[in-house]
Formats: C-alpha cells, sequence, structure tokens
C-alpha cells in the first residue's frame, strides 16, 4: 500500500475536460506548496483516474471519480496536510490488474477511454475469461497532457 494525493472529479460528459482540468489543478497546486508545510513535491507518474464504471465500458456520470499523484517515498509516511478542503490523502492497496496501453496524439477525453475499457474487457474478460471487479475502471496517465504522444493505460483490478 502507498500513500496517494488526490480529489474527487465530477464525470460528466459536457464538462468532463474542465472538471478533469480542475482535478489536476488542485492536485498540482498541492504539489507547489499548497500544504501545510509549504513544501514543494516532486511530480511523479502515473497519474492514476478511478471511474465507477455503469457497465464493462461505460464510465457512470451520476458517480463521482478520483484522480490521484503519487507521493515520493520522502513523503510516505507523513505526507503534508493539504490545505484545500478538496484535497485529500488516500492509502491505495496494492492491487492486482489486467491492461491495455494505449497512445493517442492530443488529449484524451471519456469516449477515448470508454473504448479502450471495452477492448480491454474483451480481451481480458471475454477472451482470456478473467475475473476482474467491472464495477471500477482505472486509468494511469504517463505523459504530459495535450502534449505529443500520449502514453495511458486503462485497467480493472482482477478479483481475488
Amino acid at each position: 500500500s502507498a500513500n496517494w494525493v488526490g480529489t474527487d472529479m465530477k464525470n460528466l460528459d459536457d464538462d468532463w475536460r474542465d472538471d478533469f482540468t480542475a482535478a489536476f489543478r488542485r492536485l498540482f497546486e498541492y504539489i507547489s506548496g499548497a500544504n501545510e508545510e509549504e513544501e514543494k513535491i516532486k511530480m511523479t507518474v502515473p497519474v492514476l483516474h478511478r471511474y465507477e464504471m455503469e457497465d464493462e465500458d461505460d464510465i457512470d456520470e451520476d458517480k463521482v471519480g478520483k484522480l490521484y499523484f503519487y507521493l515520493p517515498e520522502k513523503h510516505q509516511k507523513s505526507p503534508p496536510k493539504p490545505t484545500n478542503k478538496k484535497v485529500f490523502i488516500e492509502k491505495l492497496e496494492e492491487m492486482t490488474v489486467v491492461s491495455r496501453t494505449f497512445g493517442e496524439v492530443g488529449a484524451m477525453d471519456k469516449s477515448d477511454y470508454e473504448d479502450q475499457f471495452e477492448k480491454l474487457y474483451e480481451v481480458a474478460v471475454e477472451n482470456a475469461d478473467v475475473d476482474v471487479d467491472e464495477d471500477v475502471g482505472w486509468v494511469a496517465s504517463y505523459t504530459r497532457p495535450k502534449i505529443g504522444r500520449q502514453r495511458q493505460e486503462v485497467m480493472f483490478v482482477v478479483k481475488k
């Protein structure tokens, strides 16, 4: 398990990009010193997105998603407390996942992720018969948004 800094993110179609950007900005402000120690924290990858799913390829617009930055080892035992009430520290447990790596040029949107979740589900569950938690979808982002080819992964947690 490890500590991550997180914030809630709406999943509404019309405002998806704006809500994602606002969530990302809150986390970036935290690592830029918007914490009780006013400490700057190194940006890490991946950035994790957590989505409640209506089914295996449809992000639930009525549920709130989450966006996370990993906290470097230096901050794992005692992470600086956020000053923004919308930002929190959460311990995420280790998980075994099935994933699908993909890359596009430019910014991703909700439908891009849904397409990738559908492809992952088809390969992992329908073809390989892996038992996954299809109620929650994860995305790991490894590159700077909107700049060059993006490297991302969609993931489902494998049930134990």
